[in-house]
């Protein structure tokens, strides 16, 4: 029996074994078992029967990263433009023709 879960119940739980080197993944978000399933993964019923999915992947499928390697410089974009209005050239290009 699926059950109607508010938003706070539908969580993603992760359990990492070392042991057979799997992560074993159990979720009741929707948005999560969509993506799951684009990305190939098979799934299996949830034994208690609450309406979540479970997944076993290989310890490898799972990467874990630092937020701060992935926000990128902020000020990036404008040090880039200031270089190149530097050297003379045009930091958009002239459409008006």
């Amino acid at each position: 029996m699926i059950m109607t879960m508010s938003r706070p119940e539908q969580e993603t739980s992760i359990l990492g074994n070392v042991e057979d080197r799997t992560w074993d993944i159990v979720s009741a978000d929707p948005k999560f078992i969509r993506l799951m399933a684009r990305r190939g993964w098979k799934s299996k019923a949830d034994p208690d029967g609450w309406g979540a999915v479970r997944w076993i992947v290989p310890l490898r499928a799972i990467a874990v990263r630092r937020v701060e390697k992935r926000a990128g410089n902020p000020n990036a974009l404008a040090t880039a433009r200031k270089n190149r209005s530097k050297d003379g050239r045009s930091a958009r290009k002239d459409t008006s023709a």
